[in-house]
């Protein structure tokens, strides 16, 4: 579930994005991403062992006007790797602090994907949430919101 990214060796390689984090007249003032390797992430050896596999991610971001149109450059918010070596499927989340304003995302995997050449492995990732925290007053007069933040689990 959620928007696959295939490594750079698989079809559709490339920026899943962008997607607008908050809406016209909000500003953000922390970005969160969420991930999900759904079959875990490893690599059997020929002895039945498992090792690790890694999958590097590049998530960018760009400041947007209240239309829509970009108000300045695609900027680096994080490049790094997530190494596993387990088949429990494994979900994460990242939350980043922004300058406050309106912002579009994307995110890229930019490693190969080592199930692609190597079926004993298991590597396959998913950008399954984008969250925008907003500043100031968010709710409206005329309606009740109600915030719970639960820790994911298989029993959800």
């Amino acid at each position: 579930n959620g928007i696959a990214l295939p490594g750079t060796n698989e079809d559709g390689a490339g920026w899943s994005g962008p997607f607008v984090c908050n809406p016209a007249g909000t500003e953000a003032k922390f970005l969160a991403f969420d991930f999900e390797w759904q079959q875990g992430a490893g690599r059997y050896t020929d002895s039945g062992g498992l090792v690790s596999v890694t999958t590097r991610l590049r998530l960018e971001v760009r400041e947007i006007d209240d239309a829509g149109d970009p108000a300045g450059d695609w900027e680096l918010l994080k490049e790094t790797d997530y190494v596993f070596s387990t088949l429990t499927p494994q979900r994460l989340s990242e939350r980043f602090p922004v300058a406050s304003g309106r912002y579009e995302v994307r995110v890229q995997r930019v490693n190969d994907a080592a199930a692609v050449t190597d079926d004993k492995a298991r590597d396959a990732v998913s950008w399954t949430g984008l969250r925008a925290y907003l500043t100031g007053e968010t709710g409206s007069l005329d309606c009740t919101r109600i915030a719970v933040r639960m820790r994911a689990s298989g029993q959800l």
